[in-house]
């Protein structure tokens, strides 16, 4: 038999979990060897420790997993991967994740704009310790350009998320707290112009895309733990997955909140202020469905008396939520 107690409002899921996933992880540390003006980070650290936050959070396979690091993550490697592995994998039931730990910058992109600019392993420098070469960066054109294609209805891919764990500029750390700060002599950061870490730089259609900081502000790594944006990311999974509801029913909009707490504890000289740019902040994490406000009944479950219509992930007595429409009978389906 089935009680409905009390009418209030419940996140029922709209649509089912993606059924594989492409994710490419991206992780650079030893920039000193290269440049020595580029101060040496732990994002090949982030990147296998996300890869695991993956593997025990949401049962990615390893398969479904590319990693670049270290003196690989050059930016022919980066672009080629992004594009042969994300993009032309790219699929309706595919959820696309790429994450990037390391040095950020401000440079210009193709039509002289200012925007933010990952940093690859084999950057080059206009003269020595100069202004960066922009054709050796990787900007908002490249992501725009490849973004593009996904949004064509044959391939009808929507499940993307871009996480920057990097920063455009910023006052240099001091402490424990470690900036990923690049600046690039010569291009400054006006007020209230649009960077990496503001959404109007980082609005790729339907993609969720997560940066470490806003404009104006470093990201920085607490260490030994890693970049902040990452440890943030990692415990705001697992604080969730702890609390017994399970990391599919994680949204964004939870999954920003517990960010932003967590990250309030973390080493920094001064707020780096993480970006969501999510037009659903009720999308899973790494979903493409949403938990949508309807009116629904807690309902008590009596399976002796159930008749049958109980749902078939409901094996033992107890309370659970129930749409308002199912719970009186005007919806016939579950």
């Amino acid at each position: 038999m089935l009680l409905p107690l009390l009418l209030t409002t419940a996140f029922l899921h709209s649509a089912a979990a993606p059924t594989e996933y492409r994710v490419l992880l991206v992780g650079l540390g030893p920039y000193a060897t290269k440049d020595p003006n580029l101060r040496t980070l732990h994002g090949e650290t982030d990147v296998k420790t996300f890869h695991s936050a993956l593997n025990t959070y949401y049962n990615v396979p390893d398969s479904s997993i590319h990693e670049i690091l270290g003196a690989a993550a050059t930016k022919a490697k980066i672009e080629s991967e992004f594009k042969d592995w994300l993009v032309n994998g790219a699929g309706p039931n595919r959820a696309m994740i790429f994450f990037y730990s390391g040095h950020g910058t401000i440079t210009h992109d193709l039509s002289q704009k200012l925007c933010s600019a990952l940093i690859p392993i084999d950057v080059k420098r206009l003269t020595p310790g100069g202004a960066f070469d922009s054709s050796t960066l990787i900007t908002r054109d490249f992501f725009n350009s490849e973004l593009k294609e996904l949004r064509d209805p044959k391939i009808n891919a929507t499940n993307i998320t871009l996480i920057f764990d990097a920063c455009n500029s910023g006052l240099a750390a001091r402490g424990t707290a470690v900036s990923k700060d690049a600046p690039n002599p010569g291009t400054e950061l006006p007020p209230d112009v649009a960077t990496a870490a503001n959404p109007i730089d980082l609005d790729f259609g339907d993609a969720a895309v997560i940066a470490a900081a806003r404009a104006g502000r470093s990201a920085y790594e607490s260490l030994p733990d890693g970049g902040n944006l990452y440890v943030a990311l990692t415990r705001a999974m697992k604080d969730h997955a702890d609390a017994g509801t399970g990391t599919a029913s994680l949204t964004y909009s939870e999954l920003r909140d517990r960010t932003l707490a967590n990250m309030a504890t973390l080493n920094q000289t001064e707020p780096q202020d993480p970006v969501f740019v999510i037009h659903d902040l009720n999308r899973e994490v790494f979903g493409s469905g949403s938990f949508v406000a309807e009116p629904a009944y807690r309902v008590e479950l009596d399976n002796a008396n159930a008749g049958g219509i109980v749902p078939p992930d409901i094996t033992s007595p107890g309370a659970f939520i129930m749409h308002a429409g199912l719970a009186l009978g005007i919806q016939e389906k579950f």
